[in-house]
């Protein structure tokens, strides 16, 4: 099990992408871009990765998987 992020380490992951988020539109936080239908759209990505169908094997792609809830990580 991995270990749980803790608050400082939350407030360096929200700074680092707050800063990203700025690089990439100075103006993002009042640009009011849809986040939420991204989150919605790696939030099913990340359900693909982990194997969600009862009837069939499934393998869990876990580094994948990360990568997409990284991924929902949008907003500081």
């Amino acid at each position: 099990m991995p270990d749980v992020v803790n608050a400082p380490q939350m407030r360096i992951m929200l700074d680092l992408q707050s800063a990203m988020n700025h690089k990439v539109d100075a103006n993002w936080i009042q640009a009011a871009y849809p986040y939420l239908r991204a989150v919605v759209v790696e939030a099913a990505e990340a359900i693909e990765h982990h194997g969600w169908k009862w009837w069939k094997k499934q393998t869990l792609d876990l580094p994948q998987l990360q990568m997409e809830i990284v991924d929902i990580w949008p907003t500081a």
